[in-house]
């Protein structure tokens, strides 16, 4: 689709998705391409990017449905705007929300920006695992690995380790109450782009109500 008056994206992808056995699988992977304009606004350069996830979990046939899994996500970047081709990847075509965590600290595979500095692309590993004590009540804890796909020269690729804890209740039939707990790990990006080591807290509490 159009974002913007002269930056043009099309992308194409395929999704395969399953479960069998306890097993459930999902890959999903994605090429663009199209034009966008320049920094200096004088010429337009040819988007070749490419981007997508893979993941694989597994339920064990227990009382409390414990699941484990594990899941890699991946947007390539650009740092040289001025080469004639674009090779960051923009995200949000599909649902990135699970893949980059709860936080927003890094929203999609596109990249993040810390002040002036952008580090273009993100590439995460994750890991998680979930259970259901009772028929109402989820618990779940994530840990999503961020990496940049292409940083400016001095820059270290290494943005961080968000960490994920929710719990999921639902105290009537239409009624349920989420809370979560949330932590980001600085990576060394940050520290070199913010000129701090703190980390970032985020906790939450949502109510869905069904009609």
């Amino acid at each position: 689709g159009n974002l913007g008056a002269t930056n043009v994206y099309r992308t194409l992808g395929a999704r395969v998705a399953g479960r069998a056995r306890g097993l459930d699988y999902e890959l999903e992977p994605l090429v663009q391409w199209g034009s966008v304009t320049r920094p200096d606004g004088r010429r337009t350069d040819d988007v070749r990017a490419w981007g997508g996830h893979a993941e694989l979990g597994y339920t064990f046939p227990l009382a409390w449905k414990p699941r484990i899994f594990g899941a890699y996500a991946w947007g390539s970047g650009d740092t040289k705007p001025f080469d004639g081709t674009y090779r960051e990847f923009h995200g949000t075509v599909f649902n990135d929300h699970p893949v980059v965590g709860d936080m927003s600290v890094v929203t999609d595979l596109s990249g993040v920006a810390v002040g002036e500095t952008r580090a273009s692309g993100v590439q995460v590993w994750v890991v998680g695992a979930s259970l259901s004590p009772t028929a109402d009540l989820s618990l779940s804890l994530d840990a999503h690995r961020f990496f940049a796909s292409a940083v400016p020269g001095g820059f270290s690729r290494d943005l961080g380790i968000e960490l994920d804890l929710v719990a999921s209740y639902r105290l009537w039939e239409k009624l349920t109450v989420l809370v979560g707990v949330n932590r980001f790990l600085t990576g060394r990006f940050f520290r070199q782009a913010a000129g701090t080591r703190r980390d970032i807290d985020y906790a939450y509490v949502q109510a869905t109500l069904e009609f």
